[in-house]
């Protein structure tokens, strides 16, 4: 059927590979969600609601954890598709295969992160003023996470290269001595202040000013329903393709209409 019938090897797992390796988001992304993964679907996010505590007097009051019912669309859908050559199909080196695997596998991983960083529109509290220093954004994240009964051990930061690579000047060992080993992706730095730090390219920049991200990583969801990349022989062409596509939601549990306190933004300078 179609191309189907012209797929000539299927790479199994590169682009889950990829995501881990070249994405901040599946490192953060621990949010539940309930529902079937499927391209063009819906799934709901489950809420973060705290559970109430009450007092036995003989009876017992169930709570339902109904979570925020929040319909998340699983719509993102990049891909990549690149003729090998025009020759003799067994004369595309093996090499040249895996080697442009791994180049668009990063590139489609990365547009994960960028629509992470679009998130920042739901932001409901913004840490205000451009910070001049990294140590007193932080002390802003921290507290917005505290005003928000952030967990310890759910909170996240993604910062600009250059911001990030000053909290490491600035508190170097101790930050680096901090890596925890469940955490894959390359950009991960440490913890500072009880925050999770990573950094990214994708962080949005406003003339010298960074906009950086603070996330709680149990209000962040990625439902994946599919990823593949597989090489096919040209239908319009005599040689072959390399194709893959991703197909991917990635959202934040909103406390309000179109706005979430589990999101934080803030701005550094890096003049």
């Amino acid at each position: 059927m179609g191309l189907d019938k012209n797929k000539l090897t299927i790479f199994t797992d590169v682009m889950d590979t990829k995501l881990q390796e070249a994405s901040v988001v599946p490192s953060i992304a621990k949010g539940v969600f309930r529902g079937q993964i499927v391209r063009g679907g819906t799934v709901d996010i489950l809420g973060t609601e705290d559970v109430t505590i009450g007092q036995y007097n003989g009876t017992i009051t169930h709570q339902s954890m109904t979570g925020t019912e929040q319909k998340v669309l699983i719509e993102k859908k990049p891909y990549f598709s690149i003729k090998l050559g025009y020759d003799d199909l067994s004369q595309v080196p093996t090499n040249e295969v895996s080697f442009l695997t791994g180049k668009a596998g990063k590139a489609l991983a990365l547009d994960v992160d960028k629509n992470l960083v679009l998130l920042a529109g739901k932001a409901k509290i913004t840490v205000s003023g451009v910070i001049a220093d990294v140590t007193g954004a932080f002390t802003g994240l921290a507290t917005a996470f505290d005003i928000a009964n952030v967990g310890m051990g759910d909170r996240a930061a993604l910062l600009s290269p250059n911001v990030a690579n000053t909290l490491v000047a600035e508190q170097g060992a101790k930050l680096q001595g901090e890596k925890a080993s469940e955490y894959v992706y390359q950009g991960y730095l440490g913890e500072y202040m009880g925050v999770q730090v990573f950094k990214s390219n994708s962080i949005g920049k406003t003339t010298t000013v960074a906009n950086c991200l603070g996330v709680d990583m149990s209000a962040l969801i990625l439902a994946k329903s599919y990823d593949q990349v597989d090489q096919v022989a040209g239908v319009d062409f005599f040689g072959s393709a390399l194709r893959g596509l991703l197909v991917y939601g990635v959202d934040v549990v909103e406390t309000e209409a179109g706005l979430s306190d589990r999101i934080v933004a803030f701005n550094i300078d890096e003049a």
